[in-house]
């Protein structure tokens, strides 16, 4: 891929889209994949189907044309529609302010929207939501889950572990920063599902299912 922000022959073009479609390819031959599915068809299917997700919101995806990780997070966001975790017709959305106008192309072309400004993850859903956002710093998680604290049965969180934050600040609660208190808050009665993320350890740590039940 290209790095600059420059316009894309068609050659350059063909082939940033052909390394996210090998990217999918890979993660769909691993073990990781196999694991993921199992453990989508033995808990995770059911809660998103009990959901009924519409949208997938997907917050700090990097530079897919530096970044590896950030390929293959592309390349499982674009699997999740295809091999009908979410529904076929499921909205992707993306933001991340340091994607380029060339990345926006590679984007688009494989069916995913643009979030037109920065929301800083206060984006309060209308519509069943999951948040795929692995990676992204606590402040991010904790906006998300206040924007949408009344309604939080309305979305998912693919992403860091909520019980990592938890044992973090318990063990370390002067750390610098602000404190996720709206996550912390929530974390004892979420339901959180981890990840294998032992094939693709640097694109997947720490990485768990969330789900908000209505009490």
């Amino acid at each position: 891929m290209d790095d600059d922000d420059q316009e894309l022959t068609v050659e350059e073009f063909r082939k940033a889209i052909h390394a996210i479609l090998v990217r999918m390819d890979r993660i769909r031959s691993s073990d990781f994949y196999k694991r993921f599915l199992a453990q989508v068809g033995a808990s995770v299917g059911e809660s998103l189907a009990a959901m009924g997700v519409e949208n997938l919101v997907v917050y700090g995806l990097g530079r897919i044309s530096r970044s590896e990780s950030s390929r293959l997070q592309l390349a499982l966001v674009l699997l999740l529609r295809q091999d009908r975790v979410l529904p076929e017709d499921c909205l992707i959305w993306v933001f991340d302010p340091v994607l380029t106008a060339c990345e926006w192309r590679i984007l688009r072309q494989l069916e995913c929207r643009a979030i037109d400004s920065n929301e800083l993850g206060l984006r309060k859903v209308e519509e069943p939501t999951l948040f795929f956002m692995p990676h992204c710093e606590s402040h991010l998680y904790d906006n998300v889950v206040k924007a949408n604290w009344g309604s939080l049965g309305k979305i998912a969180i693919l992403g860091n572990s909520f019980a990592s934050y938890m044992e973090r600040w318990t063990i370390y609660p002067n750390q610098k920063g602000s404190r996720p208190d709206h996550l912390l808050a929530i974390q004892p009665r979420a339901v959180e599902l981890p990840v294998d993320d032992v094939d693709f350890m640097y694109a997947f740590n720490d990485m768990s299912w969330h789900f908000f039940p209505d009490e």
